[in-house]
């Protein structure tokens, strides 16, 4: 694989995930009481994991022009690394991203969408992880034209889409702090200085980004995003192998989908185009950002 990505898929520094993490923890630090402990590595140590996972890419990059063996091996263990320090709790944009190139690397593009897609989870405005995002679907071989959008509705959805559940949560706090803060500063200098309608601006404004908040977590938890990691699968007319194909094309692994249904080792998945079937739930990644 060549550098054509539309920005170079080279990992993000280990310094610059470090921060990553630490903003992370403080997210999970205000989050809701009960949430799993997560990311309790020494930070001296989750830098030298770090550090071994940027190594292992780099060798990659330099032996892929000689010897494709030791660029996957080493690409490999690059993953290996960082899927170790998500699987500790250090959940964020930057190793999804890093995964992601590290994946595309291997010409593995269900992988490396599905890693992109959840760096764009993490931090929707990811200028990187969406260019190389772009550039992987256009090597899945497989178009999927959506229907029954326009060019209002595609608009209306991609500006929803850069709005992820967690800055839903967080300008709704925004409200919340800022009301209160103007009805304290109402009892202190008087009513007469400070309109009620701001107040009221500001209630309403709590109450949109909450409804927000609430309908983008209910909808990623019960129809969460996801992508075929497997090649050739078969869309199926039930949740086994014994059912007929739905279609006669496979899909192609970076296919995107929503899943309808779970159960167990099926999915029910639908397709943009309103296809719809049954494929092995191993063959496949869901797009969810852990609550912090």
């Amino acid at each position: 694989m060549t550098d054509k990505t539309p920005s170079d898929p080279t990992h993000e520094g280990g310094a610059r995930v470090v921060l990553a993490m630490t903003a992370a923890l403080l997210i999970g630090a205000a989050g809701a009481a009960g949430a799993a402990d997560a990311a309790e590595l020494p930070e001296e140590e989750a830098t030298g994991v770090l550090d071994e996972a940027r190594a292992a890419y780099d060798r990659g990059v330099t032996a892929r022009s000689t010897d494709t063996a030791v660029a996957r091996g080493a690409f490999g263990e690059a993953i290996e690394r960082w899927t170790w320090m998500i699987e500790q709790g250090y959940d964020n944009a930057s190793i999804h991203y890093n995964v992601g190139n590290a994946w595309m690397q291997q010409d593995r593009v269900g992988e490396a969408i599905l890693h992109y897609r959840l760096a764009l989870a993490h931090q929707p405005g990811h200028r990187r992880a969406a260019e190389n995002l772009a550039w992987a679907r256009s090597r899945r071989g497989q178009t999927f034209v959506a229907q029954g959008t326009t060019a209002l509705t595609e608009t209306v959805r991609s500006g929803l889409r850069r709005l992820s559940t967690s800055i839903r949560v967080d300008l709704a706090l925004i409200f919340w702090l800022t009301m209160f803060g103007v009805i304290a500063a109402r009892h202190v200098i008087g009513a007469a200085r400070i309109p009620r309608w701001l107040i009221l601006s500001l209630a309403a404004g709590f109450v949109i980004t909450s409804l927000m908040a609430l309908s983008g977590m209910t909808l990623e938890r019960r129809f969460p995003a996801g992508v075929v990691q497997g090649d050739s699968i078969t869309l199926r007319k039930g949740d086994g192998a014994s059912f007929e194909a739905a279609y006669e094309e496979p899909l192609r692994a970076g296919a995107e989908f929503t899943l309808r249904e779970n159960r167990g080792n099926w999915y029910e998945i639908e397709l943009i185009d309103g296809s719809h079937g049954w494929i092995p739930a191993d063959q496949a990644g869901l797009v969810i950002v852990p609550l912090r």
